[in-house]
């Protein structure tokens, strides 16, 4: 049954292309009577649970690990810190376009920063708990949308999509001690692109209508302002507007709207872009300078970071980690081949969900920005475009036509998962189990922070990775300028070093003296002080130097309960 498309097109709508339909009605009918069907598969409320399991643990683990000690460093990371920050930077300042100190990279969260500040105060946990529940309901949209494209084109089972939603959970879900930092920490835009990204392709595969084009793109246009990394949304919009299952409207009209929808998306990037003479391109004007890396290197650094994000370091854990590593990898890669191949004998639907595999996966390592062999966070660019793929291979896998590939494909998918849950939860179980003596990193920032305060100290100098924590630990009671390192922040720093009552200084490790820094920091503010008193804080290591006399710092700044001298 056929029915003419507007004139101007010459274009023909099918109701029922056989080459792009859905498959023949499923068996077990629709989808109120599979739901009710899958309530009784013991299998099915099986699978369900272990998979709540999963996310449960997932969410819970770094929680409690960071809970019990220091895990990740004796204070708050620097970048975190900036991030948590930039409420503060905005109500004095106002507000910008992009994170401070780069040219891309929005700052779409900072509302929900400000209204967490204002309700637990200067704690990293709740802002980490924020950007974790945005990276688990990205991984979930992202694996939602290849199970049911292709779950629809093979006419899967509900045991068959459930077995894919435990393959992404236990292989892609759950990460090493090592890859934890991906997803647990304050990153603006990373987590928050794969969302808005996965947003996108959904709403694209709605009804062939402008209004609808127009919301998709914009979706994928945040999440390209978001973090510029995300752009593999933009494109599948793009490839689902060029080339619909079903088409109603002419073809201009479905991408001249994606394309609106996508500018109007990333519109701060681009106003920015043009106040900034497009800085964005401009690989010189990048905060960290990269090594020059070509093609193959940063895919085989995209393959070695996947690897150390799922499993961790070579060398932890012993035994016959190695071993189970192989075979979860061996799985991965199985269930990635054959979600390409699925996914690219899935017709038009699934062409959209093919781009994201391929700009994820090849596209990336294009960049020049990705020649950066230790920061894991870049994973969460190409995280995507593996949950699609293995996502798409399981439950294609699961669901072949013959019983006994279909079972051999879930023993294989069963043995992985145990395989990657032994490596990860060896790894997990120690860094929860073993308690530190040390407070956590948070606890001893804000200790540190207190301790500056009670020896008088009104404005920081000095290291970015101490000088913005312990910012951030006073409840930005303390000012502070960065000498050494990128100075994001400036509406934090003093309005004028001259009118602070008194300055610390907080070295970087790389200098032996810590009076060198202080000399140094008093030449580029003005200060003179009349001597400098070197102490450590004894929670974080810190290195402190404070303005003297020492004969003027307020009793008990030095002693048991707070500083001690270097």
């Amino acid at each position: 049954m056929t029915e003419p498309v507007p004139a101007d097109t010459g274009e023909r709508r099918p109701d029922h292309d056989p080459a792009e339909a859905d498959p023949a009605p499923d068996p077990s009918g629709g989808p109120t009577d599979r739901a009710g069907r899958a309530g009784r598969d013991p299998v099915v409320r099986s699978l369900q649970a272990v998979v709540a399991v999963l996310v449960l643990a997932v969410v819970a683990t770094p929680v409690v690990a960071t809970m019990t000690g220091v895990r990740d460093g004796t204070m708050v990371n620097g970048d975190e810190a900036v991030a948590a920050l930039l409420p503060v930077e905005f109500v004095r300042g106002g507000p910008d376009l992009v994170f401070p100190g780069n040219t891309y990279q929005g700052v779409l969260e900072v509302p929900a920063y400000a209204a967490l500040w204002w309700i637990a105060g200067p704690y990293e946990l709740p802002m980490r708990l924020l950007h974790q529940l945005l990276w688990i309901a990205a991984v979930a949209v992202w694996a939602w949308l290849a199970i049911d494209v292709v779950g629809r084109a093979r006419g899967a089972s509900d045991r068959a999509r459930w077995w894919a939603a435990l393959a992404v959970a236990g292989l892609l879900g759950a990460t090493s001690v090592a890859g934890w930092p991906v997803w647990f920490r304050i990153y603006p835009g990373y987590h928050l692109g794969a969302l808005l990204a996965g947003l996108a392709v959904w709403v694209a595969r709605g009804p062939d209508r402008t209004g609808r084009w127009i919301g998709a793109g914009a979706l994928a246009g945040l999440a390209v302002y978001a973090q510029p990394m995300h752009a593999a949304g933009a494109v599948a919009v793009l490839v689902a507007a060029a080339a619909p299952a079903v088409v109603v409207l002419p073809w201009w009209r479905r991408i001249g709207a994606a394309g609106a929808g996508i500018v109007v998306g990333a519109a701060p990037l681009l106003l920015w872009n043009l106040r900034n003479s497009f800085a964005s391109l401009d690989s010189s004007a990048q905060p960290v300078q990269h090594p020059e890396w070509g093609y193959l290197d940063r895919a085989w650094n995209t393959v070695r970071l996947t690897g150390r994000v799922l499993w961790g370091d070579a060398a932890s854990p012993p035994g016959s980690a190695g071993g189970l590593r192989f075979v979860a990898g061996a799985v991965v890669l199985g269930l990635g081949v054959a979600g390409v191949t699925a996914l690219a004998r899935g017709g038009r639907r699934a062409w959209p969900l093919l781009s994201v595999v391929v700009v994820c996966l090849l596209g990336l390592p294009a960049l020049r920005a990705l020649s950066l062999d230790v920061d894991l966070r870049y994973a969460t660019g190409w995280w995507p475009g593996l949950v699609v793929a293995v996502g798409a291979g399981a439950v294609a896998a699961t669901s072949a036509s013959s019983p006994s590939l279909r079972r051999t494909a879930t023993a294989a998918l069963c043995v992985g998962v145990a395989a990657h849950l032994v490596v990860v939860g060896a790894g997990a179980w120690t860094a929860v189990r073993d308690r530190t003596r040390s407070p956590s990193a948070e606890a001893a920032t804000r200790d540190l922070a207190d301790d500056l305060r009670r020896c008088g100290v009104d404005a920081l100098a000095g290291d970015y990775w101490a000088v913005y924590p312990a910012v951030w630990g006073s409840d930005a009671a303390l000012d502070g300028g960065v000498q050494f390192g990128p100075e994001r922040l400036d509406d934090v720093a003093p309005a004028s070093w001259a009118d602070a009552a008194r300055v610390a200084v907080l070295p970087p490790p790389n200098v032996v003296d810590p009076l060198d820094a202080a000399a140094l920091v008093g030449e580029r503010t003005g200060r003179r002080a009349d001597g400098w008193v070197a102490t450590v804080h004894p929670g974080t290591g810190a290195r402190v130097v404070l303005e003297g006399p020492e004969r003027s710092l307020p009793s008990g700044c030095i002693g048991e309960t707070g500083l001690v001298r270097a």
